[in-house]
């Protein structure tokens, strides 16, 4: 946008910065999930955009639980081989 007085662009103004959800945990891919919600539902997301999105997330979300129970089965399986059974 230009300036009509002065002829000299004008700086967008800032828009809220929005909180960084770190998507670690599924609960950071819950949260990100329910805000995407509310996103849409105040018509702030288009609903194709916040489909694809929410599959994305989804898709996190399995990722994230198939490497917890990966870890957890992997602690299990050398506490059987040292002999350290519960």
């Amino acid at each position: 946008m230009i300036d009509g007085a002065t002829g000299l662009p004008v700086p967008p103004t800032p828009t809220k910065r929005e909180k960084f959800i770190p998507l670690a945990t599924l609960s950071d891919v819950k949260m990100e999930l329910a805000r995407l919600y509310r996103q849409t539902k105040a018509g702030k997301v288009a609903t194709s955009d916040a489909s694809r999105l929410a599959f994305i997330l989804n898709s996190l979300g399995r990722v994230i639980a198939d490497a917890e129970l990966e870890q957890r089965v992997q602690q299990l399986e050398q506490q059987t081989a040292e002999g350290e059974y519960l």
